[in-house]
């Protein structure tokens, strides 16, 4: 019983390695997908401040280029900007994703069954699930372009006025998608370094437990050992001369036997408590 409560142990342990590994395996896929948002960022705001210079940039080609090329001239800045912030934004979307995986792996693993009950699906439930999650990453992408020209929209003024407010909106939304991913990475790192931990002390009881096993083989032993010898000393009693030397002789390995039992005992105790 205590080696099947140590083994037992060592099981749990594995299967708590495993989903910290798995965790931050999934970690590490959503870092690798956040890693082109501060570039889609850092493209966004400076072609936000190259829509600043733009007015001053045409105005020394106006004599040289038609409005048509004036036109494409102001609206290269916000083009751009719109759509680093979209691809950003789509990063964003796939990091988050990744990330909640990290955050919730384990949390059915280790949940009982009624817990597990509440929240079943069927294998068709779950397709229709991925395909929503894949729509719905698209659907931000296509989402994310809007704004920044809807909102150039609404503002009065000039065409080159319009194309700055385009420009520093995306920069804006690219700012906020790299916080949204940033946050939501920083409660994946929170997640993976407690699944970690609850690995490592899970795997340290089971081997304390293993530990604490380790020596039943060998109380065993001696406890055989003790009584094989106490039968043998019977035999030889009768040729000891006095009462107290057998009467000492017949309670020695007994004793030794108690002893050995007794911390064969507390051994198989603090297994099974550790285990």
């Amino acid at each position: 019983v205590t080696l099947q409560a140590a083994a037992r142990g060592k099981e749990i342990a594995a299967v708590t390695l495993q989903a910290a590994a798995e965790a931050e395996s999934y970690l590490a896929q959503a870092e690798r997908a956040k890693a082109i948002v501060p570039l889609c960022v850092g493209i966004a705001t400076t072609f936000s401040a190259f829509a600043l210079l733009a007015p001053a940039f045409v105005a020394e080609l106006a004599p040289k280029v038609g409005a048509s090329i004036i036109t494409e001239i102001y609206l290269i800045c916000p083009v751009f900007a719109v759509l680093s912030a979209a691809v950003a934004a789509l990063a964003t979307q796939e990091s988050i994703s990744l990330a909640s995986a990290a955050i919730g792996l384990g949390a059915r693993r280790f949940s009982s069954s009624q817990d597990v009950g509440r929240t079943w699906l069927s294998a068709t439930e779950q397709i229709d699930k991925a395909s929503l999650r894949a729509r719905a990453k698209w659907s931000s992408f296509a989402v994310s372009v809007l704004p920044a020209p809807f909102l150039a929209l609404l503002y009065p003024g000039s065409l080159e006025f319009r194309a700055i407010v385009a420009a520093a909106a995306a920069a804006a939304q690219a700012a906020y998608s790299l916080a949204r991913v940033e946050y939501t990475l920083a409660r994946g790192v929170d997640a993976v370094a407690l699944k970690s931990r609850c690995a490592a002390i899970s795997d340290t009881y089971a081997n304390q437990g293993a530990r604490a096993g380790a020596i039943l083989p060998f109380t065993s032993a001696l406890s055989g050992l003790c009584a094989a010898t106490t039968v043998a000393v019977v035999e030889v009693l009768p040729f000891l001369p006095s009462p107290v030397l057998q009467c000492l002789t017949c309670v020695a390995f007994p004793g030794v036997g108690a002893i050995v039992a007794a911390a064969a005992s507390i051994s198989k105790a603090r297994c099974e408590v550790d285990a």
